[in-house]
């Protein structure tokens, strides 16, 4: 898949935060790196970026030469983890107007990564469209000009070698920063491409963005001038289920994620009335048929040792106390975050992510922190459970998003 991305909205980005613009353009490289290394996961094996435009000549000379500062120092400082990435470094446009500095850098990062397969990154530098149309038709007429003037026959396979070559024509084109216009880019290659604008400026740009992107291609037909088959051509039976699945599969997930966050509102409110809380335990226990099992497993000597030292902690140091009331606002503040992911699950996936390696980190903790504290091992097996208990919901709503991304690949 060939994916193609004006880069735009680097300057309004810092303007807006009250920053010199090429502020704008230190993020922009960062958004760069993000992009670059989430492409190979979502199947995009040709990446073309548009980094500096022949008109982008007219800005100002500070900012050019910013530009290329950063240009020089993003090859310098990330060729080796591209080659280890193995992606493939290309530089496409015009090269003689670039400084001897540049050129260095540009052919040291196409040499040490030129084996490589995973992901063909093309940037385009000095780039204009119309200028590599007219170079490549004024190649071919030279090459034919013993023939007497090519005919469009002839014409048209050869400028689509020369423009396109190796690289492919384009799939899917992005825009970032609100402006619907090509600007001069890859006009060839793009005779069939799916074009997508977003108001999302290029240093915001992150993988969400990306997946994003690529979830509304993959939901477009692309019928190239005809009628789109393939999908047709299935059961009819295959494709209701195809249809039936995905609103399945999100319910599965919210299903899931509404039992998580109910489980985090559940323990951040419970944790405000701890003191009334264990106290009516501490009677339940000893006024129930449980008191014998109870004291032989030496489970109600602790909660009433517990209780006591709550009991004196919020009589004589009630700013302890006051530390709990934060830690069960910050269930609640957690539960909200989880909200996210209810609503969009795949554009949210990282925050199912984050919960599941903070279950995983409640067992070294409860296990760890819990023996140097004095706590009782089965306290601590107790604590543990809280973690594999909040792991099984988020796996579950994980493997679901993993199952709604296939079959938006089909």
């Amino acid at each position: 898949m060939h994916v193609a991305i004006i880069m735009d909205g680097n300057g309004r980005w810092a303007m807006r935060r009250g920053l010199p613009r090429v502020a704008g353009h230190r993020a922009g490289v960062a958004a760069v790196r993000r992009v670059v290394e989430r492409a190979p996961d979502v199947g995009i094996s040709r990446l073309t970026l548009y980094a500096f435009s022949c008109d982008n000549w007219r800005r100002p000379s500070a900012e050019v030469q910013s530009i290329f500062w950063l240009l020089r120092a993003f090859l310098r400082l990330e060729t080796e983890r591209l080659r280890q990435r193995d992606v493939r470094v290309q530089i496409i446009g015009r090269r003689d107007r670039l400084a001897a500095s540049v050129l260095r850098e540009i052919e040291k990062a196409e040499c040490a990564t030129a084996d490589g397969t995973g992901l063909h990154l093309r940037v385009a530098i000095d780039y204009s469209s119309r200028d590599a149309i007219t170079r490549a038709a004024a190649g071919a007429n030279a090459a034919l000009c013993m023939e007497g003037p090519p005919t469009p026959d002839v014409l048209g396979p050869m400028l689509t070698r020369a423009l396109i070559g190796e690289s492919g024509e384009v799939d899917l084109l992005i825009r970032t920063g609100g402006e619907t216009r090509l600007s001069d880019f890859l006009l060839w290659e793009c005779a069939y491409a799916e074009l997508l604008f977003t108001d999302r400026m290029w240093p915001d740009f992150d993988q969400a963005d990306l997946d994003s992107a690529l979830e509304e291609f993959r939901r477009r037909e692309r019928r190239f001038g005809g009628y789109r088959r393939s999908r047709r051509s299935l059961p009819q039976s295959k494709m209701m289920d195809t249809a039936m699945a995905q609103p399945d599969a999100l319910r599965r997930i919210r299903f899931w994620l509404g039992v998580f966050i109910i489980g985090l509102v559940v323990s951040g409110v419970t944790a405000f009335p701890l003191q009334t809380e264990l106290s009516w335990l501490v009677s339940a226990l000893r006024a129930s048929s449980l008191q014998p099992l109870a004291d032989s497993t030496h489970l109600l000597p602790w909660i009433e040792k517990v209780n006591e030292g709550l009991v004196a902690t919020n009589a004589h140091f009630p700013f302890l106390a006051y530390g709990t009331d934060w830690l069960a606002f910050a269930h609640l503040v957690i539960a909200v975050v989880f909200v996210g992911p209810y609503i969009d699950p795949v554009r949210n996936k990282w925050v199912i992510t984050f919960g599941l390696i903070a279950c995983a980190g409640v067992l070294p903790l409860a296990l760890i922190a819990g023996h140097i504290r004095g706590i009782p091992l089965p306290w601590r097996l107790i604590d543990c459970s809280f973690g594999i208990l909040g792991a099984v919901p988020l796996l579950f709503c994980r493997q679901s998003i993993l199952a709604l991304e296939r079959r938006g690949r089909l």
